[in-house]
């Protein structure tokens, strides 16, 4: 009987239609059973074209067991909403998928998946490289563009970007001025340099202080604002004069309450002080509780040096006159002393390089102005300090 059998199972194959199976059907060979072939390589071989075999039943099953075995290893089933190949529970055995015979997944029982790793020791385990043409999700949130991945501080991986502060908002002047946050700002940095000092005629002004300190916003849809003051440079003059001292720089948010930040201006060098001489700008930060801050002082202004040269009976002394301090953090920043030659014999100046330089913003220490070491020159008033700034990064 050269055809194929539709058999319809319910959810196992009767013993009647086995045995009529057997009794009605002529290709035998060797005790394999033939369903359209009359040479039937396995115990039961069907030929034929599209579908072959089909199991019906309320939720029908396969299950597979080797001869030794007391119940069934492995099964397919189809429970209506999903077809479940698996192993039977509490026999540990993984799922292999191994086209051309070579395993390639490996589902293991403790719900890891190994692609080319038997043995898969996270819910994922490749061993190779991977092409991914989709997005890659963290927890569910997918990155923007310029992101990369990166785990935060709960450690759990997250899409973040590589610098935190993309944007910058720059102050050079204002007393009591305020800078509205953006919307959605989660944190701000904040930099402050205090006003720089003037210089006097024996010596240059110290540099402003310098304060940076990172600031987290409690509520990103309703940031609010931060008010600053940007403190001055000391105006120079002669010694004594006023104005000599650079002033703070001030930043003040509502969170934590009644936060301040101060950099501090420096105050100016004492009349006829050659070593030494004022006060660089410092740094403070109330309420003390709040630790999320560096500074820096400023650095000190310098004094004039000398050297004297004998010609014959005219005497020649050169002056380098002191340079300022830079502010704090930075390089650069103070102004330069002027050099001088001089004729002590008649008084009188053979050479001046350059009149004494201020000093440049942020917060540098303005250079000294003259001093008659050997007798023989007037004293200039030194130049003045720069002004502070401040520096909002979000």
């Amino acid at each position: 009987m050269n055809k194929i059998l539709h058999v319809s199972f319910k959810c196992k194959i009767s013993l009647f239609l086995i045995t009529w199976v057997l009794s009605t059907n002529n290709n035998t060979n060797a005790q394999n059973i033939g369903i359209g072939t009359s040479a039937p390589e396995k115990p039961l071989h069907l030929r034929g074209n599209g579908e072959l075999l089909r199991i019906q039943g309320n939720f029908p099953w396969i299950g597979f067991m080797k001869n030794t075995d007391t119940d069934y290893g492995g099964f397919l089933y189809y429970p209506d909403t999903s077809l479940v190949m698996g192993s039977r529970a509490g026999t540990n055995l993984p799922l292999v998928i191994a086209p051309n015979n070579n395993g390639l997944m490996f589902a293991t029982a403790s719900q890891r998946i190994g692609i080319g790793v038997p043995s898969p020791a996270e819910k994922l385990d490749v061993d190779g490289s991977i092409n991914l043409t989709g997005s890659i999700k963290a927890n569910g949130i997918d990155g923007t563009s310029g992101q990369v991945l990166m785990k935060n501080s709960s450690g759990n991986l997250t899409w973040g970007d590589m610098s935190e502060f993309k944007n910058m908002a720059t102050f050079r002047s204002g007393t009591g001025a305020s800078w509205t946050i953006p919307t959605g700002t989660k944190r701000v940095w904040v930099e402050l340099w205090g006003g720089g000092a003037s210089g006097i005629i024996e010596m240059g002004g110290a540099g402003g202080g310098y304060l940076s300190a990172i600031i987290d916003v409690p509520d990103p849809s309703n940031p609010g604002s931060m008010t600053y003051t940007v403190g001055t440079g000391g105006t120079g003059g002669i010694a004594g004069g006023p104005n000599l001292a650079g002033s703070a720089t001030t930043v003040t948010y509502t969170n934590p309450a009644g936060l301040t930040l101060t950099a501090g201006g420096a105050t100016a060098p004492a009349v006829t002080t050659f070593i030494g001489g004022g006060s660089s700008g410092s740094y403070s930060v109330f309420p003390v509780s709040f630790l999320n801050y560096f500074g820096i002082n400023g650095s000190y202004g310098t004094g004039p040096s000398s050297q004297f040269m004998v010609s014959g009976t005219t005497t020649y002394e050169t002056i380098s006159f002191g340079d300022g301090g830079d502010a704090g953090n930075t390089n650069y920043t103070r102004g330069v002393g002027s050099q001088i030659v001089a004729n002590i014999t008649t008084s009188s100046v053979v050479r001046r390089t350059s009149s004494g330089n201020f000093g440049r913003q942020p917060g540098g220490g303005g250079a000294s102005g003259g001093s008659p070491l050997g007798g023989g020159i007037v004293g200039v008033a030194g130049a003045g300090g720069a002004a502070g700034m401040v520096i909002f990064h979000y």
